[in-house]
Parts: C-alpha cells; sequence; structure tokens
C-alpha cells in the first residue's frame, strides 16, 4: 500500500515538474494559456471563443486526476480536488515568475 502511494505522490509531483518546466522553456506560452496574461483577441487571431475558454483545461484535467488519486489513496488531504488543483497552478505560477 505505501507502495502504491509514493507512485501517486511521484506522478502528481512529475506533473507538476512538467508544468514548471515547462513554464521554465516556454513562459510565453505559459502565461498565456495559465496566467491569463496576454491572451489573444479573437478579432486579431484565429482563435475561436471555445478555444480561448479551454486554454490549459487539458493539462489542468491530469493535474486534478493526479491529485485526485492521491486523495482517494490518503496521501493528501482534499475535501475540493479541483479547487486544489487551481491552488496548486496558483502557486506553480508564482513560482514561474519568481524564476522569471
Amino acid at each position: 500500500m505505501a507502495e502504491a502511494d509514493d507512485d501517486l505522490r511521484r506522478r502528481l509531483y512529475a506533473v507538476c515538474n512538467a508544468y514548471l518546466e515547462f513554464a521554465r522553456l516556454h513562459p510565453e506560452r505559459y502565461r498565456t494559456t495559465f496566467g491569463g496574461l496576454g491572451i489573444p483577441d479573437l478579432t486579431s487571431s484565429s482563435l475561436t471563443e471555445r478555444d480561448r475558454a479551454t486554454l490549459g483545461a487539458e493539462s489542468m484535467q491530469i493535474l486534478i486526476y493526479a491529485l485526485a488519486d492521491c486523495a482517494r489513496a490518503g496521501s493528501v488531504t482534499s475535501t475540493d480536488v479541483p479547487a486544489d488543483a487551481v491552488a496548486l497552478q496558483g502557486i506553480r505560477s508564482h513560482s514561474v515568475r519568481s524564476l522569471s
């Protein structure tokens, strides 16, 4: 059981580290997708309203799944996994700004 918990935590850490690595390698794209900065205007890009509304949603879902798995296993405490995932994403955003 402890080994499975360790695997789930390693997966969660890997997801968080992947976000940070992406942000380090592509800071402008990360800020546009997750930081709310530089969101393209729909009249001056090929982006649709749906595209703009769902920027980062798939990668956020990966974080939510990893965090939910840890919560189910008792590796982390969370009563609101989506909200806690957003909080983790906010911490990552702060870390990225600190690196820039």
